[in-house]
Formats: C-alpha cells, sequence, structure tokens
C-alpha cells in the first residue's frame, strides 16, 4: 500500500499503471537489490529450494576419491581452467533480508578457501576408518557459506604394500546442495580431472518433438497429482518428525552418523537382482525400507509405513564436454507412501508397487518439475518459502540414490580405486 501510494503520488501515475508497477516489485524486488550490491544475482528458484526455506539448514554431500598408486599435487588438479569457465564456482551466499543471493569472488579468493590440506602429520588420514570419521565429523558442521560452495581436501600417504612402501593419493570433496545436484557434481569432479565425456554416465534416451510437445500440453492434467502429493499430503507423526511439528518449538538433536560399506561389483548385484526378480532399485529401496523399520521399532514405533521423497533426474541429454558443462540443479521430486518392511523377502512385492509408480510417472516428474520452477519463479519469495516450509515437513525422509559412474573414473591419467558419496 505504501509502495502503491508513494508511486502514484510521486510520479502522477495511473492506477492500472501503478497497480502494474508495484506488481513488478513485488516479483522482481531481488533483481533491485542485486543491482545495488556489487558482484550480486538472485539465486535461481530450483538452488534456493535445497535450502527447505531456512539458510541454517545443513544440506551438503561429500565424496572421497582415493587413487591406487601415485602422488597428486594441486596443481595437477584442473582448478584454474574449470573455475575461470564457470562463474558459479566463485560464488558464495550473501542472504539480505532472508533472501538468498549469489555474489561472485575473485578467483584468488576463490582457490583459497577451496583447497584445504592437512596442516600437521597428525591430521593425515591413513585408513578408511579414519576417512569415514573425517566425513561423518564434517557432515556435522554446518557448511560455511562465506566461502565457495564447493571445498577439496587433498592428501598424499605412503602406506606398505607387500613390505614395500607405496605412494597413494586421496581427495575429499564437500558440496553444497544449493550448487548442483549429485549428476552435476560428479561431472565436475570428472572436469576438474580432464576427463568428463559421456562414456561416464548411464544413457539416456532424448525425446523428440512429439513426446516433448506431449509434456507440455499434459501438464495441466497433472495439476490435481501434484496438489495430491504436496498440499494435501496427511502430516506423518512419528519418531522422526514429531520434532518438525508446525509450532512445536522441539527439534531434531545429535550427530549424524554414517556407515560405508566396501565398493560392490556391479555385476554380481545385478545377478542377485536378476536371481530375485526384481530391479537394483528395488533392492535398494527395500534395503531402506527394512533398516527403517528395525530403527522404528527400536524406537518403539509402530508406524507401518512412511511418507517419502523421491528425487527424479530430469535431465533429457547427459553433458557431453567441459564446454557444455552445466553446474545446475536439475531434478525435481515425487512424494510417496512406503511400507516399512521387517524382512528384504518381505519387502520386495509392496516395494515394486512403489517404484512402479516412479517408472509410469515420466509426464508427472516433468510436470512436478515445471510447477516448481514456475511457482518459485512467479510467486513472491516469501510465499514459496513458506510452501516450501510446509510441504517438507509433511514428509519422513528424502531417499537419494543418484548413478555414479558407470565405469572406473581415471583422473589425470590416474586410475582411483574407490569412489564413495555421502550426504545429508
Amino acid at each position: 500500500m505504501f509502495a502503491y501510494t508513494l508511486l502514484k503520488n510521486s510520479m502522477g501515475l495511473s492506477k492500472p499503471f501503478t497497480l502494474f508497477l508495484c506488481f513488478l516489485i513485488i516479483m522482481r524486488y531481488q533483481h533491485l537489490v542485486a543491482l545495488l550490491v556489487p558482484n550480486t544475482i538472485p539465486m535461481p528458484s530450483m538452488d534456493q529450494q535445497t535450502f527447505l526455506s531456512n539458510p541454517n539448514s545443513n544440506v551438503h554431500f561429500m565424496n572421497s576419491t582415493k587413487f591406487r598408486e601415485g602422488c597428486i599435487s594441486v596443481d595437477d588438479v584442473n582448478f584454474d581452467e574449470v573455475l575461470k569457465t564457470h562463474p558459479k564456482l566463485r560464488y558464495k551466499v550473501k542472504i539480505l533480508c532472508g533472501d538468498f543471493y549469489y555474489q561472485e569472488m575473485t578467483l584468488e579468493e576463490t582457490k583459497q578457501k577451496l583447497l584445504l590440506s592437512p596442516s600437521s602429520e597428525d591430521k593425515v588420514l591413513k585408513s578408511q576408518s579414519e576417512i569415514d570419521m573425517y566425513i561423518r565429523d564434517n557432515l556435522n558442521k554446518k557448511f560455511p557459506l562465506d566461502g565457495p560452495l564447493i571445498r577439496a581436501y587433498l592428501q598424499n600417504i605412503e602406506v606398505a604394500e607387500n613390505g614395500e612402501p607405496v605412494q597413494k593419493s586421496m581427495i575429499i570433496w564437500k558440496f553444497h546442495h544449493c550448487m548442483c545436484d549429485g549428476i552435476s557434481a560428479i561431472a565436475l569432479l570428472l572436469a576438474f580431472g580432464k576427463e568428463l565425456n559421456p562414456s561416464y554416465f548411464m544413457k539416456t534416451k532424448l525425446p523428440n518433438f512429439f513426446e516433448r510437445l506431449f509434456l507440455r500440453v499434459t501438464f495441466p492434467f497433472h495439476l490435481p497429482a501434484i496438489a495430491k502429493s504436496t498440499m494435501l499430503a496427511r502430516q506423518d507423526v512419528n519418531c522422526i518428525t514429531k520434532g518438525r511439528l508446525r509450532g512445536s518449538s522441539s527439534q531434531l538433536t545429535g550427530r549424524v552418523n554414517i556407515s560405508s560399506a566396501p565398493s560392490l561389483d556391479l555385476a554380481k548385484v545385478k545377478e542377485a537382482s536378476k536371481k530375485i526378480g526384481v530391479t537394483i532399485n528395488d533392492m535398494i529401496m527395500c534395503a531402506a525400507s527394512t533398516s527403517l523399520h528395525k530403527h522404528f521399532r527400536e524406537q518403539g514405533d509402530q508406524s507401518k509405513d512412511i511418507l517419502m521423497v523421491i528425487p527424479a533426474n530430469i535431465r533429457f541429454k547427459m553433458y557431453q564436454s567441459m564446454q557444455d558443462l552445466k553446474i545446475e540443479n536439475k531434478f525435481t521430486t515425487m512424494g510417496f507412501k512406503v511400507p516399512l518392511c521387517q524382512t528384504m523377502k518381505e519387502g520386495y512385492k509392496p516395494i515394486q508397487r512403489v517404484t512402479s509408480q516412479i517408472k509410469k510417472s515420466f509426464g508427472y516428474i516433468y510436470a512436478m518439475y515445471a510447477f516448481i520452477f514456475w511457482t518459485s519463479s512467479l510467486i513472491p519469495r516469501i510465499c514459496s518459502h513458506h510452501t516450501v516450509e510446509s510441504i517438507s515437513q509433511k514428509y519422513t525422509i528424502a531417499f537419494s540414490n543418484t548413478p555414479g559412474p558407470v565405469k572406473q573414473i581415471e583422473f589425470m591419467n590416474k586410475k582411483t580405486g574407490e569412489v564413495k558419496t555421502v550426504s545429508q
């Protein structure tokens, strides 16, 4: 009302034009703020969604890459070229009046804060348990937003193999989710090693003109299903969500505990899934269901199912080269009611009913992405913050199974050993 009165009285504008200007200010005030703050741009809507409306959200993921042999130095990693060609890697987060912005840093400032290294011999990680401990402790630390949204910890160690000293290397990467999703992160690591090419990724089908047209035409027909899975979803109340109910002052507390399993032979996993008659995704979902069932019963919770958010990649085409690489969040989310099963054997059939819905949700997935993108772009930020917060409270857990590289990674012509990713 104040802006309307000021514009109408001071500039003598007509009522319709004054209302139109007020609407533009409400919708695009972040761009006006960005003009006043040097090197600042509003954070894109999909990046902003990863904060779940809360600037204190500790949403990030880490990747550890161990090399079979040889030492790697900072100069070996393709930092300069990638940082120069992809400005988003030089961004830090700036929060102004509760809104999220990116502010660009210089290349030197970015490199200074991006690279971490052990300051003394006692901080060198010499075993898998020490690596797991380091990652667990860092997952419990809030990601600093006053620097680049990616950090790298590089170290070289000497280990004994067959009585002979062998030099090996390791890099631990830490990403904030607002910078990119898991697939962009994998592509970025390959770019740092000058190895980015489509052979590392699962093949995706590129839709033709008629399929893309069909997705756009059918968008309105998916709106009832989107409303049902978001605004009309029933609030889950269980041992995990009871601390997040609206109006509750209690919050989840404690430390994040992670566990790391040895790398599995994909060929053996495929063989096992064929014998059972399920997909690999069915096996992973069923394992998550049985693990949560055990945790709930240990907490005295008799819940039979939970509401679970499952991210879905919506890239039609994977990155072909470093020039084609985009540092982005290109995913959407789907909500499903997932049964909690006591054993894997009894869980496969009910879990398959859930995963079959995912396979049939091609149009819904892209409609959900369009819905989130346009509502976040076209409604005032304060409204989108409130919407994201209220919807996220209705789900117990988010489950992500980002597909990794389909073949062994080579980094600066050095073959890697295990590559592991954990997230929070």
